[in-house]
């Protein structure tokens, strides 16, 4: 299944911000309570409607607009730093260029 089909945006809800789909829960408010420290478990506590797979979904969502690497399946979330090569080393898109976490200067 397509994680993705579990978000939606419809300009006549939140905005148009993107939604996880039935509700009127945000990507960014699952996201923002998660960054926050708030556990899976305490926010599904919070918000009923929300399964596993739609807080999967919004990592998907983010994903999708990211500048990394990201698998997402139904039991676990891996997030790995793009490199890229621009002609005068590795790029990381957090670190800048000729860096990357663990690689020193390029």
């Amino acid at each position: 299944m397509d994680l993705l089909n579990r978000i939606s945006a419809d300009a006549d809800i939140r905005f148009g911000k993107p939604c996880v789909r039935g509700t009127r829960i945000t990507v960014g408010e699952v996201l923002g309570y998660l960054a926050s420290g708030m556990s899976e478990a305490e926010l599904r506590e919070e918000f009923p409607r929300l399964a596993h797979e739609d807080i999967l979904a919004c990592f998907a969502f983010a994903a999708e607009r990211t500048p990394f690497a990201v698998r997402v399946d139904s039991t676990e979330l891996v997030i790995e730093t793009v490199l890229e090569d621009e002609g005068r080393g590795w790029y990381d898109p957090i670190l800048g260029p000729g860096l990357s976490a663990g690689c020193g200067s390029g």
